[in-house]
C-alpha cells in the first residue's frame, strides 16, 4: 500500500487528501499541517467546478453551505475600472446550488471549510498530524521522508505539496520560476474584515466586488456571519500604510488588518517533480482576482482522476498545467486592459506586455473576434480540456468590458 503524504492544509491540503482517499485505490494518506502557521480564511471566491468537486466527493451543498458561512456567489462586479464608476459584470452561467445540481459557485470562508473538509477527511480515513517539517530526506527528485521538527520521521512513497507560499517542494529542487511579472503589476494585498449586517441563505444571490483604487483594486467577499476583504496591489506604488488609509477613506471608517502577505505572479516549470505534485499555490499564482488559484488546484486534482494518477503521464500533465495556469494568466492581463489611464498604476498596468496568444484573439477594435468554442480552444492550445470544465476559457472574454475596450498595438511577445 503506497503511502500517500500531503504537506499543508487549507482548502487545496484537504480536497487533495479527499481525492487521493477516494481515487487512488491501495494507498494510505497522511496529511501534515502545522496548527502554528495557520491560513489566511479572509474569504475566498470560486468558480463552478467548485460545486463539480463537491459533487465528485460525495459532500452534500446544502450541509457544506450550512457550517462553512458560504453564499450562493453568481459572478463577479467590475466597480469603476474604466475610471468612470460604471460597472461591468462577470456572471456565471452555471445552476443555482440546490441538493440535486453539480455545478455551482460559492463564496465562503476558508478556515471554516478547511475544518470543514478536515472533519470530513479524518472520519473517511486521512490520517492527521499537527507538526512542523524540519529536513526533507530524498535521493535526487525522489522525496523518500520527512523529518519533523519533534524528531518524528514520517516515510513517504508519494508527495502532495500542498504548502501554499511556503513552496517546500519547488525550493527543495530548486526548480526554475516562470515569472509573469513582466506582464502583471500585482505583487502584494492586505486582508481585513467587515460585519455583515444582512440574514442570508442559500437562494441569495452574491457577487465578487472588485473594485478599482489607485494602484490595484479592493475586493468585498460576502459571506454569511461577515465579509471577506482586501486589497491587492502594487508595493511599488503604494505602501501598506497608505493602502489602509485609501481603503479607510473609501469606506469611510477605519479597518484592522488581519495579513499582508507579498508575491511574484508566476509559477515553477514543473508541478510534477519526480515522486511529488505541487498543488494550488505551492506550484503557483497569478493574484485573486477572479478565483483562477482554487479553480486551477480543482482542475489539478480533476485531471489527476481523469488519468488514474498515472505516473507515466508526469510529462502530460506538467504541459496540461502549464497550459491552465498561461490561460489564467492571459485572462487576468485581459483585465488590464480596460481603458483607465488616470495615473501611474493603470498606466503601466495597460502597457505591459500583451501575450501573443490573447494579442491574437483581439480584432481591431479591440473586442473579442472568436466567437466558437473550439477555434478558442484551439488558438490557446486546450483541446484537452474537457468541455465542462472551461468556466473561464470560451465566453468570458466576451463578457467584460466588451464595448468598451482599446488595446494598443504591440509587438507579439
Amino acid at each position: 500500500m503506497k503511502k500517500i503524504i500531503i504537506i499543508g492544509g487549507g482548502t487545496a491540503g484537504w480536497l487533495t487528501a479527499l481525492i487521493v482517499n477516494k481515487f487512488w485505490e491501495n494507498t494510505n494518506v497522511t496529511l501534515v499541517e502545522s496548527s502554528k502557521i495557520g491560513i489566511l480564511g479572509a474569504g475566498e471566491g470560486s468558480t463552478p467546478n467548485f460545486g463539480r468537486i463537491l459533487s465528485l466527493l460525495g459532500i452534500n451543498q446544502k450541509d457544506f453551505y450550512e457550517k462553512t458561512g458560504a453564499t450562493n456567489k453568481r459572478g463577479l462586479n467590475l466597480i469603476n475600472w474604466l475610471g468612470d464608476g460604471s460597472t461591468a459584470k462577470h456572471l456565471f452561467t452555471g445552476e443555482e446550488p440546490t441538493v440535486f445540481t453539480k455545478s455551482f459557485g460559492y463564496h465562503f470562508d476558508a478556515r471554516k471549510v478547511a475544518d470543514y473538509f478536515k472533519q470530513i477527511a479524518i472520519d473517511r480515513g486521512v490520517n492527521w498530524i499537527d507538526g512542523e517539517i524540519e529536513t526533507i530526506n530524498n535521493t535526487g527528485e525522489f522525496i523518500k521522508s520527512f523529518k519533523l521538527v519533534d524528531d518524528r520521521i514520517i516515510s513517504s512513497d508519494f508527495v502532495f505539496d500542498c504548502s501554499g507560499f511556503n513552496r517546500l517542494v519547488g525550493n527543495l529542487f530548486n526548480e526554475e520560476w516562470v515569472d509573469y511579472s513582466k506582464y502583471l503589476m500585482i505583487n502584494s494585498s492586505i486582508a481585513f474584515f467587515l460585519p455583515q449586517n444582512k440574514k442570508l441563505t442559500i437562494k441569495d444571490k452574491t457577487y465578487t466586488n472588485m473594485v478599482a483604487m489607485s494602484c490595484g483594486w479592493m475586493w468585498q467577499i460576502e459571506l454569511q456571519h461577515r465579509w471577506g476583504c482586501g486589497y491587492s496591489f502594487n508595493k511599488d506604488y503604494i505602501t501598506v500604510e497608505d493602502a489602509k488609509k485609501e481603503v479607510e477613506d473609501y469606506l469611510g471608517h477605519e479597518i484592522e488588518i488581519q495579513k499582508v502577505f507579498s508575491y511574484n505572479p508566476g509559477r515553477y516549470k514543473r508541478s510534477w517533480i519526480g515522486n511529488s505534485i505541487s498543488i494550488g499555490l505551492s506550484y503557483g499564482f497569478i493574484e485573486p482576482l477572479e478565483a483562477t488559484s482554487l479553480m486551477s488546484t480543482i482542475m489539478q486534482l480533476k485531471r489527476l482522476v481523469d488519468k488514474n494518477f498515472d505516473e507515466n503521464y508526469k510529462d502530460g500533465f506538467n504541459k496540461w498545467c502549464e497550459e491552465i495556469n498561461e490561460q489564467n494568466m492571459m485572462f487576468v492581463r485581459y483585465h488590464y486592459l480596460a481603458e483607465r489611464l488616470d495615473n501611474k498604476f493603470w498606466i503601466d498596468a495597460y502597457n505591459k506586455p500583451i501575450p501573443k496568444k490573447l494579442k491574437q484573439i483581439l480584432d481591431k477594435d479591440n473586442n473579442i473576434i472568436i466567437k466558437n468554442d473550439r477555434d478558442l480552444l484551439k488558438s490557446f492550445d486546450l483541446v484537452e480540456t474537457p468541455q465542462n470544465m472551461l468556466t473561464f476559457f470560451t465566453h468570458n472574454y466576451q463578457t467584460i468590458f466588451r464595448k468598451n475596450k482599446k488595446v494598443l498595438k504591440k509587438e507579439l511577445i
